[in-house]
Formats: structure tokens, sequence, C-alpha cells
């Protein structure tokens, strides 16, 4: 497999990853107070869980994706992706 590109497992999880950053920065700005909480929400479960989507998905799932793409097999792309879903 040498030489060959994998560009597939990254197309699945780029929109994964790009919702959770999205979910956790609004998380974190309604922690802060500094965007207004959507209608009746109060303080919503983004605010509630913006740590746990900050650090465990979007960081775990961009660290496991650079050592899958290190490795260069298809395979390696399988837990990335279960942390994406995770998210």
């Amino acid at each position: 497999m040498r030489g060959r590109t994998i560009r597939w497992p990254l197309a699945l999880l780029a929109p994964a990853v790009a919702v959770a950053l999205l979910a956790g920065v609004a998380g974190g700005l309604l922690g802060a107070g500094v965007a207004p909480a959507p209608s009746g929400a109060g303080r919503g479960g983004a605010a509630l869980a913006h740590a746990f989507l900050m650090i465990c998905c979007v960081l775990g799932t961009v660290i496991a994706i650079e050592r899958a793409v290190a490795v260069k097999h298809a395979l390696c792309f399988a837990g990335p992706l279960a942390s994406a879903l995770a998210g």
C-alpha cells in the first residue's frame, strides 16, 4: 500500500470533526455568557458538555487522524472514526 493516498476516511471524518468543534465553541461561548442562549434553552447541553466536546472529541479525533495518516493503512482510521461518532 506504499505510495497510495488514503482520502476516503478523511472525507468521512472531516464533517464529524467540524461539527464537534463548532458545538464545543458554541458551548464555550454560552458558558462564558458571550453568546445569548437559544430561546427557552437556558444554559443548554452544549454549554454543559463543552469540555467533553473540545478535549475528548475534537482533539482526540484529530490526534488519532494524524497517527492514522502516519501509518498509511486504511484500517487505522477505525479509531478516529469511532471517536468522531462518539462526539
